[in-house]
């Protein structure tokens, strides 16, 4: 079977038709746009249109991986390594099982030290349990998880100073889940929007106490059906 284009080198016999001027004349923000419309493979292959096109994949701002399915652990790694620039946004929907925790332990930590501003990770169809590494992007301004399980905070966690929009959809919380996401909450104070679906804390009775201070929350949605 042949190696996907994120593990080999681009060949210029590739070379779409299209006149490569008219597209890199588009501002990057359009570009990044189009592109993360394309199911990956096709975005690494632009780097066969031309020279000026040879690693303008790598500096685009998105990394878009939800329309990408048939991709494995091993094409992600080569995705990141690859990068030349920050990621401000990356969507990963987790289709395949060979995704195990440490991989992604290390996709996370990769993603928090170029200062991932947008995390949108889905993981259907069971709750997958993430790592800590997810709490080591502070840079983050909007959280978006979908069918997994939050680990503890860890201790000296500094929070989410950034952080203006939290969506979870069937999250589970471990330990004590009520005291944990009112302490998640508490140390990212710039919460503005926060949308809550199916979310179960785990460990809770109807003896704990938690108070949720949310001072800047304009937005609130709440859905356990």
């Amino acid at each position: 079977m042949a190696d996907s284009p994120l593990r080999r080198k681009p060949r210029l016999e590739e070379a779409a038709a299209a006149p490569p001027d008219l597209l890199t004349s588009l501002p990057l923000e359009v570009l990044d746009k189009i592109l993360c419309r394309l199911h990956i493979y096709d975005v690494v292959r632009t780097a066969a249109l031309s020279r000026a096109w040879r690693r303008r994949w790598e500096s685009l701002p998105t990394v878009d991986l939800t329309r990408s399915r048939g991709l494995v652990a091993e094409d992600v790694d080569a995705l990141l390594l690859r990068r030349t620039a920050p990621i401000r946004t990356f969507r990963l929907g987790a289709y395949d099982d060979s995704w195990y925790v440490d991989a992604l332990h290390d996709w996370i930590l990769h993603l928090s030290r170029n200062g991932v501003q947008n995390l949108f990770l889905w993981f259907p169809p069971i709750k997958f349990r993430l790592h800590s590494s997810l709490f080591s992007c502070g840079s983050l301004t909007c959280l978006n998880l979908t069918s997994c399980r939050l680990p503890p905070t860890p201790l000296g966690f500094a929070g989410f100073p950034s952080l203006k929009i939290l969506l979870l959809d069937k999250v589970a919380i471990s330990e004590h889940g009520g005291r944990e996401f009112a302490a998640l909450i508490g140390v990212s104070p710039l919460i503005e929007e926060m949308k809550l679906v199916r979310v179960e804390l785990i460990g809770e009775n109807s003896e704990d106490e938690w108070v949720i201070r949310a001072p800047n929350l304009r937005v609130l949605s709440t859905d356990n059906s």
